[in-house]
C-alpha cells in the first residue's frame, strides 16, 4: 500500500476572499476574478480541470491575493467539490482573486499542482470530501479538513507520468465528443434530406 501524507505538509492552503457586495467586472481591470460558476461552467464545457487564467473576467482590485498560476482551487461549500488548476498560456501575470467559495492550495516543491488536482478529483477523494461536508442547508468544508487529507504523493517523476496520462485521456475524451457532435450533425442532415425527398 502506498504511503500517505498530510496535504498540509506539502502545500499551503488559504481561503478565498469574501466580497461584501456585488462584484463588478471591468474590461480594464487590474486583476482576474474566479468564482465557483467559472469552475463549474469550464468543466461542463471543456471537461478539463485546467482553467485558463486569461479567460477569466477582470475586476479592479486593491488587496492581497493568494491565487496564482499553478494554484489548485477546491470548492469549500456546496455539492460541487471538483478541483481546478489555474494555468496561463500567454504569460498573463495579473493578480488572481478567488472568491470565498474556494480553498486556494499552492503546492510545494515536491508536489505538482496538476497531480494534486488530478488526485483531488479521484472518486475516492471526491467521496471523502462530500462525506466530510457539513452544514444544515449548504454542505461546507473547513480548512482543517483539507489540510488533514491523507494523500499518496509519489516522487516527481511518477507524478509527471500520471499528469501526462491524464492529459492524453482528456484529449481523447474531447476528440470523442467532437466526433459524436459531427455524427449527430450528419445524421440530422440526412434526416432532413429524406423528409424533403419524401415530401416532394
Amino acid at each position: 500500500m502506498a504511503q500517505l501524507y498530510l496535504l498540509s505538509d506539502f502545500a499551503q492552503i488559504h481561503t478565498g476572499f469574501t466580497f461584501r457586495g456585488k462584484v463588478e467586472e471591468a474590461a480594464d481591470g487590474n486583476a482576474h476574478l474566479v468564482q465557483i460558476k467559472d469552475a463549474r461552467s469550464h468543466w461542463q464545457s471543456q471537461a478539463s480541470s485546467r482553467m485558463a487564467i486569461d479567460a477569466l473576467p477582470k475586476i479592479h482590485w486593491q488587496g492581497k491575493s493568494y491565487a496564482r498560476a499553478g494554484s489548485v482551487l477546491l470548492p469549500s461549500r456546496g455539492e460541487y467539490v471538483r478541483a481546478s488548476c489555474l494555468q496561463t498560456q500567454d504569460g498573463d501575470c495579473l493578480p488572481i482573486v478567488a472568491s470565498s467559495q474556494f480553498f486556494i492550495i499552492n503546492a510545494g516543491e515536491h508536489l505538482l499542482p496538476e497531480y494534486l488536482c488530478w488526485l483531488l478529483n479521484q472518486p475516492a477523494i471526491q467521496h471523502r470530501l462530500q462525506h466530510d461536508s457539513r452544514g444544515s442547508n449548504i454542505p461546507m468544508l473547513n480548512i482543517g479538513q483539507i489540510g488533514e487529507l491523507k494523500l499518496p504523493i509519489p516522487d516527481l517523476s511518477t507524478q509527471q507520468n500520471i499528469v501526462a496520462l491524464e492529459r492524453l485521456a482528456e484529449q481523447e475524451y474531447c476528440l470523442l465528443q467532437k466526433l459524436q457532435h459531427n455524427r449527430q450533425q450528419q445524421s440530422q442532415a440526412i434526416y432532413q434530406k429524406l423528409i424533403k425527398e419524401h415530401a416532394a
